[in-house]
Order: C-alpha cells, then sequence, then structure tokens
C-alpha cells in the first residue's frame, strides 16, 4: 500500500514539472517588441538634399535665373515633431548648397525665420558711434538686401507595421519655396524614406 501511495507520488510530481517545464516555456517564447528607428546617416542627408536640390534649380519656374540674376533666399520654418531627432539644419545646408552652385541663387544668413543665422551682420552697424572705428569701414544703412525666396517645409515619421509582426518607419520631407512678394508658391517637392526599424526584443 505504501509502495503505491509512493508510485502514484512520484508520477504526481513528475507531471507537474512536465506541465510548469511546459508553462515556462510557454512564457519564455512570449515576447515583445517595439519598432526603434534607426538614425539617420550623412549618406542619407545628402540624397535627400541632392534630390530635392535638383528638381529645385531644374524647375522652370526658376528658368530666367543665373547669368548674374541670383535671387536671395532665406531658411523658412521647418516643422518636425518635437520627438524626431532630426537637425533640420542638415538637410536645408544640402539643398541650399546646390542652389547656390547653380548660379540661380545665394543665401542670406542675416534673416531666416528662426532670426539671423549670423548676427554679425548686425552687431557691425552697431559699432556705427564708436570713436574707436573707421565709420567709413562700416556697412551703410539699407544694404542688408531682402529675400526674394523663402525656403520651408515639414518633416513627418510614420510607422507601418506589416502582417508579419515587423515594421519600418517611413520619414517624408516636405520642402516648397515661396515668392515672398506675391506669396505663391513657386516649387513644391517631398522625398519619401523608409527605414527598417529594429526590434527590442523583452522575454516574459
Amino acid at each position: 500500500m505504501k509502495t503505491m501511495k509512493g508510485l502514484f507520488l512520484a508520477v504526481a510530481v513528475g507531471l507537474a514539472g512536465v506541465f510548469g517545464a511546459g508553462v515556462l516555456a510557454g512564457c519564455a517564447s512570449t515576447q515583445a517588441s517595439a519598432p526603434v528607428a534607426l538614425n539617420f546617416s550623412e549618406s542619407d542627408f545628402v540624397e535627400i538634399g541632392s534630390d530635392l536640390a535638383s528638381t529645385l534649380v531644374s524647375d522652370a519656374a526658376f528658368a530666367t535665373l543665373g547669368n548674374g540674376k541670383r535671387k536671395v533666399v532665406a531658411i523658412g520654418h521647418i516643422e518636425k515633431p518635437a520627438t524626431l531627432n532630426i537637425d533640420t539644419d542638415r538637410i536645408t545646408r544640402k539643398i541650399t548648397q546646390k542652389m547656390k552652385n547653380s548660379g540661380k541663387f545665394i543665401l542670406t544668413s542675416a534673416i531666416s525665420a528662426n532670426g539671423a543665422r549670423d548676427s554679425m551682420t548686425r552687431d557691425v552697424r552697431k559699432l556705427r558711434d564708436d570713436d574707436e572705428v573707421n565709420q567709413e569701414t562700416i556697412a551703410q544703412k539699407e544694404t542688408i538686401l531682402a529675400p526674394n525666396y523663402s525656403l520651408a517645409g515639414k518633416i513627418t515619421q510614420n510607422v507601418v507595421r506589416m502582417s508579419d509582426g515587423s515594421a519600418y518607419s517611413e520619414y517624408v520631407f516636405a520642402l516648397f519655396v515661396t515668392d515672398l512678394t506675391t506669396g505663391l508658391v513657386f516649387w513644391e517637392d517631398e522625398k519619401v524614406v523608409k527605414k527598417a526599424a529594429q526590434r527590442v526584443k523583452v522575454a516574459f
């Protein structure tokens, strides 16, 4: 009788061990994952800026520019979500570099949507009453050129989840050029960049 009880006890313990191991194995195989967007590299910024600038400088709206007829461009607002860690200056620099190289545009650093990019243009004018500075070397009034155009835009991000559980981030870089005399948009284009998301897995 004691032998039978011992046998039943051994079987019960064994089954409990098997089921317990199965439950634990099931828990270990259950994983949560969250998409983490990859960072943009310098080559990404070069490609985005080059593609957008190419369509800009070749647009028919600016066909008559060049041959000494450069137009002044100021940087306007480049909107983006606060959570999006992208330096918008890196994008605009790539675009304005190609704009300047086209011979059709020149960039002003004295005026922009976020204030002067270089304050020295106005700082030197504050020396007009300084007796220690040769006044003939200081720029006269009404010499700062107002911009003809502004370059502005918006960057958005959308996380796309696939049926197989994978995900990728879709970034849209939409920019446009506004004629500041008329308020008309002379050019606009967008560049879509897809980044495969890394998946961070946490076992339960």
